[in-house]
């Protein structure tokens, strides 16, 4: 599998699409709330370390979410799934090497993102703070959790236009039922935090020792049982 994992790698970070979408993700989430703060004169005064912060409770952002659907369904429709399978490889093999290129490409716009906000927002000091150590570990953890989920269903789906769709609708549609189920079942507990686009909402930004390893146990439950249904369906499909 290691090989698969080099090939796929070389076609990330030898396409210009990856830079593009980089620069993009950059000046959305970084330069420009900078710009903004600066004109209104609130944004500005941001340390570092609540921009990294920012940057890690935000998740996936819309722009890594369509590079790594891209990714992942380009691989169906230029046959090189098919080609991969005729040498021996197996379609859980594929789908595992595609996961843990698609957490190294969204670690490197978590990267630059930091850099990013290391250049804009220094002169307002650093703002770090051990006790945030906890915090980080949890949310690497729901975003890879998230990772996984987007290269999942563009896995399962193939399609590519059909699998930007889902990947942008579908975690803002379930979220959307939890405070519905809350008002019926008259429940105080916030189930939007349980759902994979939200566990980091059960951790504060100086969360307990118990509280990031729920949310690490979650991250990691949701991505098994997301591998397994997946596996599931592709077994079952035919390489067109």
């Amino acid at each position: 599998m290691n090989r698969i994992i080099k090939v796929y790698l070389k076609n990330v970070f030898t396409q210009k699409g990856f830079y593009i979408c980089l620069l993009i993700n950059t000046i959305l989430s970084v330069a420009l709330p900078f710009m903004l703060g600066a004109l209104t004169q609130t944004g500005e005064k941001m340390t570092v370390a609540s921009g990294v912060l920012t940057a890690l409770s935000s998740g996936v952002g819309i722009i890594e979410t369509i590079f790594i659907t891209i990714f992942v369904c380009n691989d169906f429709s230029e046959g090189a799934t098919k080609n991969f399978i005729a040498r021996g490889y197996t379609r859980r093999q594929l789908l595992t090497a595609k996961f843990f290129v698609s957490v190294i490409s969204t670690m490197v716009f978590l990267l630059v993102n930091i850099v990013g906000t290391f250049v804009f927002y220094s002169k307002n000091g650093m703002g770090f703070d051990s006790s945030i150590i906890l915090y980080v570990i949890g949310s690497l953890a729901v975003l890879f959790a998230n990772v996984g989920l987007y290269v999942v269903i563009s896995n399962t789906v193939e399609k590519l236009g059909i699998a930007i769709a889902i990947n942008l609708i579908l975690p803002n549609v379930v979220s959307l039922l939890f405070p519905a189920i809350s008002a019926i079942t008259k429940s105080d507990v916030n189930f939007s935090n349980y759902w994979i686009s939200g566990l980091t909402g059960l951790m504060s930004y100086t969360p307990t020792i118990k509280e990031m390893l729920l949310v690490v146990g979650l991250s990691f439950a949701y991505l098994v049982i997301l591998f397994e249904i997946s596996n599931y369906i592709i077994k079952k499909k035919e390489v067109k």
